[in-house]
């Protein structure tokens, strides 16, 4: 009996009890993209497992210096890698998810990935000679070069081809044979006893050339044409924008040992190189979900991309924040696994947390600015990005060495994030043809505005109570929180709706495990489940009130019988406890257990005469039938009609009829009924058909045209059966005595007290 806004449909979810709960979960079947992410995930974990032991046999085979040498000869290489293939690769996945052929173009791709790694590698080789050939020797330099920028590319195209069809399990798989290699590389230097940079490299080159061609020997499609109807210019030409970005993002992750190990030598690359790549394992899952939603990302954008666009960004900045927090915590181990000379690894790492929040946001705006058609944005907030970082890496590396490398890398990535995101919300939502103010504030206000079921809840009229300290003393620290929340929203910004209130609540609900709470409120005590947010419902009406309290205090005062059908926390059965004299009668039913037993300890301490608490539904027949429980409010808790599709994520409950539960000893009384059951009533009313005829009580009533339609009702049908009971006015409980007749029943959600023809006249 609330003012709670139209809505399509509750949010069902299964019943808490255990044997229920692990039903449904058995019965659960993950979507496309779920798969899709746990693949990448799971091979993502390969891949940390992979750098992980490569990492601790390399930095044990080569020390520090040796292993600064590598990751800043590395990083270069990677970072040049970036333009083998010109960005064909992620045009092929675009051309792919929008219903162009596969085969041919993954011919053309391949042939650009080779013809362009060729002429990268004669082009970085000299330079990489140049820049780091009196730290390197000249052999290794082009081992490397030779693996990173012209042979390990050449998987590539595979990859981008299992993307395109959504396979991700086997994209991943070949995304992490280069590790493979690397790892199989540092394995046989410490099996044979090397342990110089040389011999690494020699190795590397001939593992990644082994399995490279091994599994472009086997995943080589053996049917289809291949021939492309793109050129390889023209593959190239389309490609190009998304090799920018790219070629970007690894030099603002790479390039930094590079000009670190140039700047403050091999000794100070080592430990910064090992943490850095422990911080880039930590946000390898992001990296999986990115892959395996941006398939459905380059589609056309419409409310489903807008939902998974949202569940992304919360999933991303919730593992972003237990990923840093774990790092933290686990940074002492570093220099047990790496060895004596990385024992500055430790503080690096702690400086390092902040960046696996920015590059995991990082990672998934870029995402969005690839997908959305914005790459020519993304491309000059990279370079844009790039540039910060090494201007700042150049100034700062001199003066503080390694720490200025990571203060460097978190500027780039906040510069990305931030120009990132305005872009996207300048094409979105800040079209030419809107008006761009309006526009602005819808976005704003879908974004924090929770809008499901038990919405009405958080407004500043539900909420007016939290300005009583006396209430809010009594709380847990939980709660206390909340409502602190709220004062200071109310003072500040004052809007009609609690923006966040829904998740502020829900987040704070850790200290409210077993919700069940004592409260004294305006003197009376009341049992309140805090785990619902219902009652904080429950706590305006006993505290502060409102038409409908009123009214049910007024009623009370001269009534022998109150009868509560749809008690919820039991708010309204205590209210009318209060004004019913000593000799009256309360029944109070409601079918969920937690809330009856709610009501009766209320009962127990405030009500001297008669009263009993039913654990029953109240339907026109006795049975069981299936109850939906929101968790997010459960006074919106609904039976499910007999032909529901959704039977199986119910609560089961027994339901009986009014007439069988009041018994024969009902005699004829001043009674009054407030009915509150999500569309039930009519059920409800002509399973008590009897009660009705003989005391005629004064009927409280929600009308809700749409709980109604669940059953096959309308509200004209409800008029029909309360014309048989005897009912001939009604009116708004706001105005309880301007009676109007039952054939303008109001076809609207309202709260509504109706009287029989006897008492109204």
């Amino acid at each position: 009996m609330h003012n709670k806004a139209p809505r399509n449909g509750p949010r069902l979810r299964p019943t808490v009890l255990p044997k229920r709960f692990l039903a449904s979960l058995a019965r659960w079947r993950p979507g496309r993209i779920a798969r899709n992410t746990a693949h990448a995930s799971t091979w993502n974990l390969v891949r940390v497992a992979l750098q992980a032991l490569n990492l601790m046999v390399l930095t044990r085979i080569l020390g520090a210096e040796g292993y600064g040498s590598l990751a800043g000869s590395v990083a270069l290489f990677m970072t040049c890698g970036q333009f083998t293939g010109l960005g064909s690769g992620v045009a092929f996945v675009r051309h792919g998810v929008r219903g162009g052929e596969l085969c041919g173009r993954l011919a053309a791709t391949e042939r650009a990935y080779l013809l362009s790694g060729l002429l990268l590698f004669a082009l970085v080789w000299p330079f990489s000679v140049v820049l780091l050939g009196a730290i390197v020797p000249l052999g290794a330099l082009a081992c490397l070069a030779a693996a990173e920028v012209l042979i390990a590319p050449a998987l590539q195209p595979l990859v981008y081809r299992y993307m395109a069809e959504e396979r991700i399990f086997l994209s991943s798989t070949i995304g992490t044979l280069a590790p493979v290699s690397r790892l199989a590389a540092a394995v046989f230097a410490l099996w044979f006893g090397l342990h110089d940079v040389s011999s690494f490299a020699q190795l590397y080159v001939a593992w990644i050339i082994v399995i490279t061609g091994i599994t472009l020997y086997v995943a080589w499609p053996r049917r289809g044409d291949l021939k492309s109807s793109s050129s390889i210019s023209d593959t190239l030409r389309e490609g190009l924008p998304y090799a920018v970005s790219s070629v970007a993002l690894t030099a603002g992750n790479e390039l930094d040992k590079t000009i670190l190990l140039r700047l403050a030598g091999d000794a100070a690359t080592g430990p910064y190189a090992a943490a850095y790549r422990i911080v880039m394992a930590a946000t390898l899952p992001v990296n999986g979900l990115v892959l395996a939603a941006a398939p459905r990302l380059f589609r056309i954008a419409d409310v489903r991309t807008d939902r998974l666009i949202s569940v992304m960004l919360t999933a991303v900045f919730v593992y972003a924040l237990v990923a840093a927090s774990l790092l933290w915590l686990l940074a002492p181990l570093a220099p047990w696994l790496f060895g004596k000379g990385f024992a500055h690894v430790q503080p690096l790492l702690h400086w390092m947390c902040p960046i696996v929040i920015t590059s995991c946001l990082r990672q998934f705006v870029t995402a969005l600015l690839t997908t959305g058609d914005l790459q020519k944005s993304r491309n000059l907030i990279e370079i844009g990005g790039v540039c910060i970082s090494f201007l700042l890496l150049v100034l700062l590396i001199p003066q503080w060495g390694a720490y200025g490398a990571i203060i460097a890398v978190a500027c780039g990535d906040l510069w990305v994030i931030s120009l990132g995101t305005t872009c996207i919300m300048l094409k979105r939502f800040l079209r030419p043809s809107a008006n761009r103010i309006s526009a602005l504030k819808k976005f704003l206000r879908r974004l924090v505005e929770y809008r499901g079921t038990g919405n009405w809840i958080y407004t500043e009229r539900v909420l007016a109570w939290t300005s009583e300290q006396a209430i809010v003393d009594q709380f847990n620290l939980g709660m206390r929180l909340f409502c602190h929340y709220v004062r200071l929203y109310n003072r500040y910004v004052g809007t009609k709706t609690i923006i966040f209130g829904h998740g502020v609540y829900k987040f704070l609900q850790f200290w409210n495990r077993g919700g069940v709470a004592r409260l004294i409120i305006r003197g009376h005590p009341a049992w309140l489940d805090l785990e619902d947010p219902g009652a904080l419902y429950a706590i305006q009406e006993l505290s502060q009130g409102s038409t409908l309290s009123s009214l049910i205090e007024t009623l009370s005062v001269n009534a022998d019988l109150f009868i509560d059908v749809g008690a919820n926390q039991g708010a309204f059965t205590a209210i009318a406890s209060r004004r019913l004299h000593a000799a009256a009668e309360i029944i109070a039913i409601e079918p969920q257990p937690k809330l009856a037993e709610c009501i009766e300890r209320t009962l127990q301490e405030t009500r001297q005469g008669k009263w009993r608490v039913l654990q029953v539904a109240v339907a026109d027949n006795a049975t069981t039938m299936k109850m939906v429980v929101p968790d997010e409010n459960l006074g919106e808790a609904h039976l499910l009609p007999a032909n529901s599709a959704n039977m199986a994520a119910a609560l089961t409950t027994p339901v009986a009829m009014l007439d069988e539960l009041l018994g024969t000893t009902v005699a004829e009384c001043r009674a009054v009924v407030k009915m509150d059951i999500e569309g039930a009533e009519i059920a409800a009313l002509r399973g008590g058909r009897r009660f009705f005829n003989l005391c005629k009580p004064t009927l409280i009533m929600e009308i809700n045209p749409i709980a109604l339609g669940r059953y096959g009702h309308s509200v004209a049908d409800l008029a029909q059966v309360l014309s048989e009971l005897g009912y001939r006015f009604w009116s708004y409980c706001s105005e309880p005595y301007k009676y109007e007749p039952l054939e303008r029943l109001p076809e609207c959600y309202c709260d509504i007290v109706l009287y029989a023809a006897k008492a109204a006249e």
